[in-house]
């Protein structure tokens, strides 16, 4: 329940900050630890909004409209249904979201939430979707602190520039 009260926190800042035609987007993130780059001791999180698009999200931008262009599906949509299909790499499932490990993963525990309905900005995700990323979130949290003690780590939501908060080619996802 608290997990899903910091969710629905992020959703309100998310849509409160995008009716301000200054911020092009808020990234949000969780930052635990000094080895993950905490600048505080407790654990905590962070909202910028920004006016500039970050590099590595024009880059996830741009291969996301390049696939869908080629292809005409959703790359993430894509992902999610090829990792329910093979299962080797699915971590969580339940109605909302699947949380996988990434097939080349860029750290050791690297996971990704994907939600099941497609959705470009977090901002837009409904209440039972909220509770059902609280509930992942949860449960794959607590196994990473039962066998890694208590780690340093990050935790970011990919979410859509606001101007794009309705592209069928981007789906927001929690890495």
């Amino acid at each position: 329940e608290e997990i899903g009260l910091v969710l629905s926190l992020y959703r309100e800042r998310l849509q409160k900050l995008s009716e301000d035609p200054h911020i092009l987007m808020t990234p949000i993130f969780r930052n635990q630890g000094t080895a993950a780059g905490a600048s505080q001791r407790h654990p905590h999180s962070q909202i910028i909004a920004t006016r500039l698009v970050p590099t590595h999200i024009r880059a996830l931008l741009q291969e996301a409209q390049r696939h869908f262009d080629d292809y005409g599906i959703c790359v993430y949509c894509e992902i999610m249904n090829h990792e329910k299909n093979a299962g080797e790499r699915v971590v969580f499932e339940n109605e909302t979201v699947l949380v996988t490990c990434p097939y080349a993963s860029a750290v050791p525990f690297e996971i990704c939430v994907l939600p099941k309905k497609h959705r470009a900005s977090f901002g837009d995700i409904s209440d039972d979707e909220r509770m059902g990323v609280a509930q992942a979130l949860q449960t794959v949290l607590q196994r990473f602190v039962q066998r890694q003690g208590n780690p340093a780590y990050n935790l970011a939501i990919i979410s859509s520039p606001y101007p794009l908060s309705r592209v069928p080619f981007f789906h927001w996802c929690i890495q």
